[in-house]
């Protein structure tokens, strides 16, 4: 259980400095998790799953978060349509501060990589919250 937690806070604190996103002592991806909660949760699920009852309202797809590879290229394509909008997603430029983004990204990441499995080699797959 304790190298779990060291591996989970490795790969969010590594997660978090690839997005130009700087924690200190994880504040950042706590107050993402809040932010998230309340902004995103509701279209994104809370473990980022998407809900397919607001997919279908809106008539659009809502990608689950989990099965999505991470990197730098997805984090910028991620903050634009968070921040600038894209179809059927608001922008929230105006709704949340440029801290606030970053922070619900940062938690939005530690979502994504939660559902993936284990590529560390540390016998823990983190898709299934365990040993392998």
């Amino acid at each position: 259980m304790h190298n779990k937690k060291i591996l989970t806070a490795s790969l969010a604190g590594l997660l978090l400095i690839a997005a130009g996103v700087i924690a200190q002592d994880g504040k950042t991806v706590l107050s993402g998790k809040d932010v998230y909660a309340k902004k995103c949760a509701s279209c994104h699920g809370k473990l980022g799953e998407g809900v397919p009852k607001m997919a279908t309202m809106l008539k659009t797809t809502i990608h689950d978060f989990r099965k999505i590879s991470v990197n730098a290229d997805t984090l910028a394509a991620w903050k634009k349509v968070t921040s600038e909008g894209r179809k059927k997603m608001p922008a929230f430029k105006t709704k949340l501060s440029a801290a606030e983004i970053d922070s619900a990204l940062a938690y939005t990441v530690c979502l994504a990589k939660a559902g993936q499995p284990d590529k560390t080699g540390t016998g823990l797959d983190s898709a299934k919250g365990g040993q392998k």
